[in-house]
């Protein structure tokens, strides 16, 4: 959703708490509701996507403030882009060899496999396997067997981009790889 309840405890043994304050960048603050128990909803699309720290302090009735204590969390709510453009059709017909690519983003960051980001593709089911994405860009190519003919079929692709929230986008591709010429008689 759009807004996030944020809620804690203060206390203070000898004059008791009397505010609880929060901030997003350590300098503006703004009341919570409540002080012993406090909460507040955080307006996360006016807060925007990507890393953030949250910050809550408490004073007492005798005017003395706390060492803010800090929260680090993160915002996404987009789902990643991820676009095949090499074949760019749902379905199309192979007689040779051909490429499948594309480009993948995400507006924090793609799932990486040390440092580099990927996304996945799964062929008719199978096992997923990672596909590197350098500078948003992605490809894959397909070697087809054009003398022995071992490789004619229908093929589905499945390319997965998933960030690291967990939110996917998938693009599914059909290719049908047909290297037989047709026979024709009279």
């Amino acid at each position: 959703g759009s807004a996030f309840n944020a809620s804690g405890t203060a206390t203070d043994a000898l004059t008791g708490v009397t505010l609880v304050e929060y901030s997003l960048d350590g300098t503006n603050w703004s009341s919570a509701t409540g002080t012993v128990s406090w909460n507040t909803t955080l307006d996360l699309a006016a807060i925007g996507e990507g890393s953030q720290v949250f910050y809550v302090r408490a004073s007492d009735n005798a005017g003395n403030t706390s060492t803010p204590v800090t929260r680090d969390f993160g915002i996404d709510q987009n789902i990643p882009d991820l676009a095949e453009t090499g074949i760019n059709q749902t379905s199309a017909y192979q007689s040779a060899d051909y490429t499948l690519s594309g480009t993948a983003s995400d507006t924090n960051k793609l799932l990486d496999d040390s440092g580099i980001d990927y996304i996945t593709l799964s062929i008719n089911g199978g096992a997923s396997q990672n596909i590197d994405v350098t500078a948003g860009s992605w490809s894959y190519d397909v070697t087809v067997d054009t003398v022995g003919h071992t490789d004619d079929g229908e093929y589905e692709y499945i390319f997965t981009a998933a960030d690291v929230a967990g939110k996917y986008r998938q693009v599914t591709r059909i290719i049908t790889v047909d290297t037989s010429a047709p026979t024709a008689e009279i």
